[in-house]
């Protein structure tokens, strides 16, 4: 559930970030480009924590979360969360090289 919300609040983001009073309905290419630019201040805040895409619209520096199977409940549990840097975005959401 969390990965859907996150995907529509992301797709929304997009259309409202390109949405002017001369454009009411943006084209595809226009969200493309607004993705292009979802970092820093323009950051969406998701279920899953802050939502930053790089140039190509792919998330940068998402966490990753970590589960293993308990045998005895029968049920995944939360071990903790991994990120692609190793540790948790800046609040900026910064996309570089470091990040």
């Amino acid at each position: 559930m969390i990965v859907t919300y996150d995907s529509v609040t992301t797709a929304v983001a997009g259309i409202r970030n390109q949405t002017t009073d001369k454009v009411a309905m943006p084209s595809t290419d226009d969200v493309t480009e607004g993705w292009r630019r979802m970092h820093g201040s323009n950051r969406v805040n998701g279920a899953s924590g802050w939502i930053c895409l790089d140039p190509q619209g792919n998330a940068y520096n998402k966490a990753v979360p970590v589960v293993e199977l308990d045998p005895k409940i029968k049920n995944a549990v939360l071990v903790g969360l991994a990120w692609p840097l190793g540790h948790a975005p800046d609040a900026t959401c910064p996309i570089g090289s470091d990040g």
